[in-house]
C-alpha cells in the first residue's frame, strides 16, 4: 500500500500542520504485460485516516482469495472517492507516474481533459524539438 498525507505547514512550522487530505493506493496485482491495477481512496474531508479500512467497510473493497481489479466497486461520497486505476507498475514507471495517473482517475470526466492536454504537451515538445534541430 502507498500514502500519501496532504498537510499545510504554515510558516514551515511543522508542529502546527493542518491536514488537508489523505490518498491510499492498494496494489491489486501486477499483470504480465508490466501493468499494474490499483484501488485508490480519496479522503475529500475528515477523517483522514484509516481509508483503506474504509473502503472495506463500505463494502467497496473486496477481499477476495487474490487481489484484483474486480474486486473494487466505485463510489463516491462528501467524505471518500474509490476507484481503481490500471497504470504501468511501479517497477517500470515509478510512484509519481501512478500517483498522476490516480489523481487523473479521480477527478472524474476531467480525466478525458488531462488526456488531451497531455497529447498536446507532447505535440509541442515535439516541435520545439525539432525547431532546435534546424
Amino acid at each position: 500500500m502507498i500514502r500519501i498525507k496532504i498537510d499545510l505547514i504554515r510558516h514551515g512550522d511543522r508542529s502546527q500542520a493542518t491536514p488537508l487530505g489523505q490518498i491510499e493506493l492498494t496494489n491489486l496485482g501486477k499483470r504480465p504485460d508490466g501493468t499494474a491495477d490499483f484501488a485508490y481512496m480519496v479522503a475529500k474531508a475528515p477523517p483522514f485516516a484509516n481509508l483503506t479500512r474504509r473502503a472495506w467497510d463500505l463494502g467497496k473493497l473486496h477481499r477476495g482469495v487474490l487481489p484484483k481489479a474486480e474486486n473494487v466497486d466505485e463510489y463516491e461520497d462528501e467524505q471518500i472517492r474509490i476507484g481503481k486505476v490500471r497504470t504501468p507498475h511501479r517497477e517500470i514507471s515509478g510512484v509519481y507516474e501512478i500517483l498522476y495517473r490516480v489523481l487523473a482517475a479521480a477527478r472524474g470526466p476531467e480525466a478525458d481533459r488531462i488526456a488531451e492536454l497531455e497529447a498536446e504537451n507532447a505535440r509541442l515538445r515535439e516541435e520545439l524539438a525539432q525547431a532546435r534541430r534546424s
